[in-house]
């Protein structure tokens, strides 16, 4: 803080990190030869998109039968992200260049997995 000014700067801006600690409390002085007085600034952090989302487990496995019928759900991912608001809000996809993209369909929202064909094994994989 200038001591002329009453301006308050940050020194060490990668110390402020909202999901750490989203409020700062500065106790600050003013004087003169005489007197002095204290007041309390309490600083309210803006949440930045500075985490990324991380899935819950490191590796999904999931069995299903032979000639499910197309829609079938397979498994449900699901991934969090410690920012807040829009930031901290995910979105899933499938890998559009993986080689079985046509087969599967995921829910944007919710990470549900469901097959987008019937799977039969003899078609699928003469197509690989």
């Amino acid at each position: 803080m200038s001591t002329r000014t009453g301006q308050i700067t940050v020194q060490q801006p990668l110390l402020l990190d909202y999901e750490w600690n989203p409020r700062q409390r500065l106790v600050i002085q003013a004087e003169t030869p005489q007197h002095y007085s204290f007041t309390v600034l309490t600083v309210i952090l803006q949440d930045v998109n500075d985490n990324t989302p991380r899935f819950q487990l490191p590796h999904y496995t999931a069995h299903i039968w032979e000639a499910q019928a197309d829609g079938s759900h397979i498994i449900q991912v699901v991934a969090e992200d410690p920012d807040q608001g829009l930031n901290g809000q995910v979105t899933y996809a499938l890998d559009p260049s993986g080689l079985m993209k046509d087969l599967f369909r995921i829910d944007p929202q919710t990470g549900t997995i469901t097959t987008a064909a019937i799977l039969d094994r003899e078609i699928w994989s003469q197509t690989r």
